[in-house]
């Protein structure tokens, strides 16, 4: 039976896996630099230019990119399952199947499968992780497909963002609401849909309160759902992640906690000091 690989892009926040992660690249002031494995940007790097430059723009995994990943796994007999961004907030899905339709006529005794995950950052991430789980733990191909198609539209996530700039930059406010919210030190709370979209579904008075909002929508999703594990992610604010982290323990919740560091593809369009959680 053929080996499963299991790849993702830098859109799940991922980068060192049991598996293959797919660089993206990001932009600042017309300067390009590629993220991910063997790329030039560290988490470190894309921060202090965000800090500085203030607005940042990524480009998506392009075909090329794609075949030059995964075209040395199938000469090598594997079979493929690449988990994408969401398809509403990059085009890397498409590339992936006008790349994965060609690798497939090249050759017809692999298995590609290339799946729009409807999820970003620390929710993919998240899918990701627990995917390569399911396949370590002996899931067949046909197994671990049914088992992510089961989970896309149903892992719970929402997030806070702390800058607002970003958001009217971005047109998702507008800058009459981004003026009164940094007045009133509020915080919008967003989630990625079932469809894939980001939407804004409420906002939270400062840090304290944006963490009471987090903490209350663990507990609700926890009560009411079959979920173990949660996924904290955090921009470039451990600080922050941390007091979440504690909030959650104190409330004696019977989940396992990681955490997982937000990078350029999400922070460029949420802004630094954004955090999320994820169940699974």
């Amino acid at each position: 039976m053929p080996r499963i690989e299991i790849i993702t892009d830098v859109g799940s926040d991922l980068l060192t896996i049991d598996g293959h992660v797919l660089p993206m690249e990001v932009t600042f002031n017309y300067e390009h630099y590629l993220y991910g494995p063997k790329g030039v940007l560290t988490l470190e790097e894309f921060y202090k230019k965000l800090d500085q430059f203030k607005v940042a723009k990524t480009s998506q995994v392009t075909p090329s990119m794609f075949v030059s990943l995964v075209e040395p796994l199938l000469k090598d007999g594997a079979d493929i399952i690449y988990l994408s961004l969401s398809s509403k907030l990059s085009g890397t899905y498409a590339s992936s199947i006008m790349a994965s339709n060609e690798l497939k006529e090249a050759y017809p005794n692999s298995r590609i499968t290339c799946i729009d995950s409807k999820l970003a950052s620390t929710a993919l991430g998240a899918l990701v992780m627990e995917s390569i789980c399911k396949k370590n733990n002996g899931l067949t191909y046909d197994d671990l497909i049914f088992w992510i198609n089961s989970k896309i539209g149903n892992i719970p996530n929402v997030f806070v963002i702390d800058d607002l700039d970003t958001l009217k930059r971005g047109g998702r406010i507008s800058n009459s609401t981004s003026i009164v919210g940094q007045v009133l030190n509020l915080k919008p709370i967003l989630q990625i849909d079932q469809s894939g979209e980001l939407v804004i579904i409420g906002k939270a008075r400062g840090r304290s309160g944006s963490i009471k909002y987090l903490t209350e929508f663990l507990v609700d999703q926890t009560s009411n759902n079959n979920l173990s594990t949660v996924y904290i992610g955090y921009a470039n604010n451990l600080d922050y992640a941390l007091l979440l982290k504690n909030s959650i323990l104190q409330k004696k919740v019977n989940v396992v906690i990681r955490m997982i560091e937000i990078g350029p593809i999400i922070a460029s369009h949420a802004g630094a000091n954004t955090v999320m959680i994820a169940l699974l």
